[in-house]
């Protein structure tokens, strides 16, 4: 009986092929010295860019603790009435517009360099959700309100002496 390949149905008629194998080996393709050298220091390079753009410090511009006056205006929508809110560390506090305890929302703050991301959680699927980025100008923060990516809204934090 005459054996077949499995893989392209030839007869085997010597066994100067078989190698343990059912088939015949590939050759392989071999990269020269200065080709693997020009691939690792491209690689290293782009590490090095790569690591030193994500690991630059942020500036100095984190939202300030204090007290604000809060307000939304929803893009087509009339304004909503001013709250009061408090920075506290990296939370917001809101009040209720004007009402209620000084506290009755709050959210979390994630400082970036032009001033903060605000947000129900510090994780980066709450700020997909829905978030506020917010930088500084000369009286407060100012900043555009995101829901599920798509902005909605500005948001105008004003600092209150």
């Amino acid at each position: 009986m005459i054996e077949a390949n499995r893989h392209t149905r030839a007869p085997i008629t010597s066994n100067r092929y078989r190698t343990g194998r059912d088939f015949m080996p590939l050759p392989t393709a071999r990269l020269s010295t200065a080709v693997k050298t020009i691939v690792a220091g491209l690689l290293i390079t782009a590490g090095l860019a790569t690591g030193l753009g994500l690991g630059s410090g942020q500036a100095h511009a984190k939202i300030d603790d204090g007290r604000y006056k809060f307000q939304l205006v929803m893009y087509g929508v009339i304004p909503y009435p001013e709250s009061n809110a408090r920075v506290i560390g990296n939370r917001l506090f809101q009040d209720v517009y004007g009402v209620g305890p000084w506290n009755a929302t709050n959210s979390h703050i994630t400082q970036t360099r032009n001033g903060g991301i605000v947000s129900i959680a510090g994780d980066p699927v709450a700020h997909w959700y829905s978030r506020i980025e917010l930088r500084k100008t000369p009286h407060g923060y100012k900043g555009v309100l995101f829901a599920g990516g798509v902005p909605t809204g500005d948001v105008y934090l004003r600092k209150v002496r």
